[in-house]
């Protein structure tokens, strides 16, 4: 799909290179990891400075690795953009990530967009796990997981729900937890469990947890989802790791809250907890920690931050109180036109929204960013920009922090 690609882009990289005959110098060095999805997409790394300058474009596919020189020396920050066209049932889409500041001579390493970790093994059946008399606040707050967080439930009454516990030739262990209306949540540890058999466990069995942490929201929330995820001392911080310790998805079954108590236990010392709640239409916050249980309940606020001009072309805020930011536009004007979305990372002080080369209309024509529209800004701390591309482009596991944000419509 990509072979002519490179031929296409000849001449417009032409310009970029000096012609002066000195040894190019590499600034940037990227890997593309085997695993990444490249056979059903075209996909390009296009490089801007800091002055919207097009410094080079590329195809890529998976398992490739490019080193990028010039004669120029670049000693500036300068600017990423992953650039991706699919082919959708109806449709085609999309899909650009534009990062900015990026160090000169820095090396990422572009991973799967979901990586996943773990043996399931061989399948042998499954356990069933009925929890009665569960006086539950609402549906999604229980839930039972293994250490590679798969489960699944079936509601039987209204205080009476199935789980249907997969069992492998590595996986027979299982936590359950649920909260009652009282909002406290409990959990059940389940070892050994056998393929074909059955339990019943009552709600008021349950145990407490060792220790339980309040998450206030500033305001009432209709639509938040709260996740407590426990790793063992070697699984990584990934996709379908770790067992749920606590769960809740507010908005699909209906309510609102202003706050909630998840639990923590001493046998797990690494943690991921997430938490986002839509606070009005206009913003929400969120939250997210690795490493150790929090040391204090949680409160989270709104930033000093607002939006003063929503437009792709001349995109503005107002505040600082933020390390960086995410902003997304989009434009889906039908199921059967052309979807759009291009997304923005950057440190605080930069919000240029930077430019593709011409060249790419020319080879999708269906391209338009004319009618973009703003989707969410979200503004975060806690850790600086240059971390977040640290942790975003390389294997390491994510260092211990906590990140808070506010996502501005």
């Amino acid at each position: 799909m990509l072979k002519t690609k490179t031929l296409f882009f000849a001449c417009m990289l032409f310009f970029c290179c000096s012609k002066e005959e000195s040894v190019p110098k590499p600034y940037f060095k990227i890997i593309i990891d085997a695993k990444y999805e490249t056979s059903e997409s075209e996909n390009w790394i296009v490089l801007h400075d800091k002055d919207n300058n097009l410094l080079a474009a590329k195809p890529f596919e998976a398992g490739e690795n490019f080193v990028f020189d010039s004669t120029v020396v670049i000693d500036q920050p300068f600017v990423v953009s992953l650039f991706r066209f699919s082919q959708g049932p109806n449709n085609v889409h999309f899909n650009i990530e534009t990062y900015s500041g990026v160090a000169p001579k820095a090396e990422w390493k572009v991973l799967p967009v979901y990586p996943t970790a773990g043996d399931y093994g061989t399948g042998l059946g499954e356990h069933e796990v009925t929890l009665s008399d569960a006086d539950l606040g609402y549906f999604y707050n229980s839930g039972i997981s293994n250490k590679f967080t798969s489960y699944s439930h079936t509601k039987l009454t209204d205080e009476s729900f199935r789980y249907n516990a997969r069992i492998t030739s590595t996986l027979n262990d299982y936590f359950l937890f649920a909260t009652g209306t009282d909002g406290v949540p409990k959990y059940a540890f389940l070892e050994d469990l056998a393929a074909g058999g059955k339990q019943t466990i009552s709600l008021a069995n349950l145990k407490p947890f060792d220790k339980t942490v309040k998450v206030t929201f500033p305001g009432l929330s209709d639509f938040s989802y709260v996740v407590v995820r426990a790793l063992e001392e070697n699984q990584p911080y990934v996709r379908n790791a770790g067992y749920y310790l606590n769960l809740y998805l507010e908005g699909i079954s209906g309510g609102s809250y202003s706050s909630y108590q998840v639990g923590y236990l001493n046998r797990f010392n690494r943690y991921q907890t997430v938490i986002s709640a839509d606070i009005t239409s206009e913003y929400g916050v969120s939250y997210e920690a690795y490493g150790a249980a929090p040391a204090a309940d949680i409160t989270l606020k709104k930033a000093d931050v607002s939006l003063t001009n929503k437009t792709f072309q001349n995109f503005a805020i107002a505040g600082t109180d933020f390390e960086w930011r995410s902003t997304q536009f989009y434009d889906y004007p039908s199921l059967t036109a052309p979807w759009v979305t291009w997304t923005f990372f950057s440190g605080n002080n930069d919000l240029t929204n930077y430019t593709l080369p011409t060249e790419f209309t020319k080879r999708y024509p269906q391209l338009s960013t004319s009618n973009l529209k703003h989707s969410s800004s979200n503004f975060r701390k806690g850790i600086s920009f240059e971390q977040f591309l640290e942790e975003k482009f390389s294997s390491a596991e994510p260092k211990n922090s906590i990140v808070t944000g506010t996502m501005l419509k």
